[in-house]
């Protein structure tokens, strides 16, 4: 059995203590001899080009085995054309030299279309936009919402720092959670460094609250006897 391990690193640096349509049809395979048509036959016999094509049932279902959580490496079938020619060649939403009719993730914000169409991956199933990498303008992708464990059409529920404060050398640092003790938060610090990425961990577990089904909560910790530090915030979805 395949488990999802998913880990989103988000760092937020604050400072404390220091003041499809519309292309035309067109072959894209020529033979002089034989070729494999659209429903799996041979076609074959002189000069030729491929213009038949059978369109598997199905919409955006796929089939698909091994590869880890976005079946990086694993084996996808997509439904649609099967490799015989590309309706929309200029159709490429993320402009990576991939039509979106052979592109996995038409939008490259690392979710699957077939888990944004279906939603399965938020829990409540949420489905959001394939060809959007942002789809309720909330300032964090797709995916990235997913990793947090967050509502990806609410803006004001982004995994985020909501508060620093400071009581004489004791600094809080709260943060938009996800509860129900669904998310593993990591909070890091480096001091007197803009440049570096924090790594000294200070503080590691779940959450608890939150109400159903989104379980959105903050959650705070006290950082005793600090000067300048800066504060990190890491989620992962175990």
């Amino acid at each position: 059995m395949r488990t999802d391990h998913v880990v989103l690193r988000v760092f937020f640096r604050c400072l404390i203590g220091m003041g499809l349509w519309g292309a035309p049809v067109s072959a894209q395979i020529s033979q002089t001899s034989s070729v494999m048509n659209g429903f799996g036959g041979r076609s074959s016999g002189g000069t030729y080009a491929l213009v038949s094509a059978g369109a598997q049932p199905g919409g955006v279902a796929t089939s698909y085995e091994g590869g880890p959580a976005n079946y990086a490496g694993g084996m996808i079938n997509r439904a649609g054309f099967i490799n015989t020619f590309i309706l929309f060649p200029d159709l490429d939403t993320n402009n990576n030299g991939l039509p979106n009719e052979l592109d996995p993730d038409n939008d490259g914000d690392g979710l699957w279309d077939h888990w944004e169409i279906s939603g399965e991956k938020f829990n409540p199933a949420t489905p959001t936009d394939p060809n959007s990498p942002d789809t309720g303008n909330t300032g964090m992708t797709d995916y990235e919402a997913m990793v947090a464990g967050v509502n990806p059409l609410d803006p004001n529920a982004v995994f985020r720092i909501v508060a620093l404060d400071k009581d004489d050398a004791d600094a809080e640092v709260t943060w938009v959670a996800r509860g129900n003790h669904e998310r593993i938060y990591v909070v890091r610090v480096i001091d007197d460094s803009y440049d570096d990425t924090p790594s000294t961990v200070i503080w590691s577990n779940t959450v608890a609250g939150g109400s159903a089904p989104w379980y959105a909560t903050e959650a705070t910790i006290t950082n005793e006897s600090v000067g300048a530090r800066f504060f990190a915030v890491e989620v992962i979805n175990p």
